[in-house]
């Protein structure tokens, strides 16, 4: 087994975790610019946990096509759309931070 498929499943729970959190951060918060403003650190905040979030998907998703693989389903199949849609899903969420950082270093908030 290798050190990647051995941390697959913590790092789900870290990733789906640290995703709930950000949600939680993000909904205290409120949207019109003097409370974005106050919420600075929070948004911050939220936009690091939408980071690791994204990072533990992927780290889960290779994890876990490799088990697959190695159980016998081969590199096609049913491992390529498990490793495609998990490394597409955990690039949205790397994105979208990018753009929320973009977006607080564009409105002047750091």
């Amino acid at each position: 087994m290798v050190r990647l498929e051995r941390f697959g499943g913590a790092t789900g729970i870290v990733a789906v975790a640290a995703i709930v959190t950000q949600f939680v951060l993000v909904g205290a918060a409120g949207t019109d610019a003097p409370a974005l403003l106050r919420a600075r650190v929070r948004w911050e905040l939220a936009t690091f946990l939408r980071m690791v979030g994204g990072l533990g998907i992927m780290w889960f998703t290779t994890g876990f096509a490799a088990r697959l693989r190695r159980f016998g389903f081969g590199p096609a199949g049913p491992t390529t759309i498990v490793l495609g849609a998990g490394l597409l899903w955990g690039a949205m969420w790397l994105l979208s931070a990018a753009f929320q950082l973009d977006g607080d270093c564009r409105s002047g908030s750091r």
